[in-house]
């Protein structure tokens, strides 16, 4: 019997982000589910736990969302997914409880080397 995927969270508005989430997801045999707003989030983060919450913080209540993730489990990684390379914005996520920023614009390798950065089998996690 193998081990359940993982699960991940993409939580932005932004058809391309959730293509490329997606894309990458089925190759690393990754479970990936979209909510388009903080409100969205928060239900589906209500029913189950992620392993994984990839999200904009341009989104209304964005890191509050992270915020109220990271309390409720610590566990959970979470990927910024950011068009601002801003200092302040920048401190705020990772304050919020980030820990990585993918900048936008994006590939799919840059989506992999953020979900192996986070979530990636300890052998396989890249070192910043």
């Amino acid at each position: 019997m193998g081990t359940a995927p993982k699960t991940v969270l993409v939580v932005d508005n932004d058809l391309d982000v959730r293509a490329a989430f997606l894309r990458v997801g089925k190759q690393l045999d990754l479970e990936v589910a979209f909510a388009s707003s903080a409100s969205q989030a928060l239900k589906y983060v209500s029913e189950r736990m992620f392993d994984l919450l990839a999200i904009s913080p341009s989104l209304a209540y964005g890191l509050a969302v992270i915020r109220f993730i990271e309390a409720i489990d610590e566990r959970v990684a979470i990927i910024v997914v950011s068009a601002t390379k801003e200092p302040r914005a920048i401190a705020a996520a990772f304050d919020a409880g980030a820990e990585y920023i993918l900048y936008v614009p994006f590939d799919a390798a840059d989506v992999r080397t953020a979900i192996a950065r986070t979530i990636g089998p300890p052998r396989l996690r890249l070192v910043n």
